[in-house]
């Protein structure tokens, strides 16, 4: 969902193997690492 000012997204997938509940907070880690640059880019 796009608003003026955020936008939601929503993952219907797994988490990733690296990735557990217990360190969902600190690890971190990109399906798409072209997609999170742009995104960090634009702030």
């Amino acid at each position: 969902m796009i608003f003026d000012d955020w936008i939601i997204v929503h993952s219907p997938g797994d988490l990733l193997s690296i990735v557990t509940v217990d360190n969902i907070c600190t690890t971190h880690y990109s399906r798409n690492p072209n997609i999170a640059r742009a995104l960090v880019q634009f702030d």
